[in-house]
């Protein structure tokens, strides 16, 4: 086996860990069909920003097995927002995710290099030196080169997009209304 297909498989085995982790599934629910949602974003990304609340609410569907925001990058402040997004996860900060959105799009407050990044979290009162541990660790890393990859894979080129049991939906001119399409197919297991 050589090592790109077992790095591959290492990655795919740690992303479905913690999305398994993550259940809120009844399998016992004779109704039960599995569904699958991977959604790449960005923080930069305005009509990422545009569908937020609505996409959290697919984390809520009862029908769900597996529910995954995958941040991509296209360069460099990209890559920063990534380890934003896994570290705030990791500290346990979910809540911080709308306003992060909210910080770049609404008060125009630019968190793409890390000293900008610092003083943003040091006013959302996180202590620095926990955030940088985990911002610089190989978890983190480790996060952010399995999303580069499935962005590969997929051949993401643009934002937003949502693979749904495999399959690509994305309606990116549409952005006031994907969330509500995709939440309708998903309550009605249309896949």
């Amino acid at each position: 086996m050589n090592i790109k297909r077992l790095f591959y498989i290492l990655i795919c085995f740690s992303f479905a860990q913690f999305a398994y982790s993550q259940k809120l599934i009844d399998h016992n629910n004779k109704n039960y069909q599995k569904i699958e949602v991977l959604e790449f974003f960005s923080y930069n990304c305005k009509s990422c920003f545009s569908i937020f609340n609505n996409t959290n609410q697919f984390n809520l569907s009862k029908n769900q097995d597996l529910f995954l925001k995958i941040p991509i990058s296209f360069n460099i402040g990209m890559k920063n927002l990534q380890h934003l997004f896994f570290t705030i996860n990791l500290l346990g900060r979910e809540d911080l995710h709308k306003e992060i959105f909210k910080a770049i799009h609404k008060d125009g407050i630019k968190l793409y290099n890390k000293k900008d990044i610092d003083e943003w979290i040091i006013k959302h009162q996180i202590n620095i030196k926990n955030f940088n541990q985990i911002f610089y660790s190989y978890d983190v890393t480790s996060k952010v080169q399995a999303s580069n990859l499935l962005a590969k894979i997929y051949k993401i080129n643009y934002l937003p997009v949502f693979i749904i049991n495999r399959k690509l939906i994305t309606l990116p001119k549409y952005e006031n209304v994907i969330s509500d399409i995709l939440l309708n197919m998903l309550f009605y297991n249309k896949f």
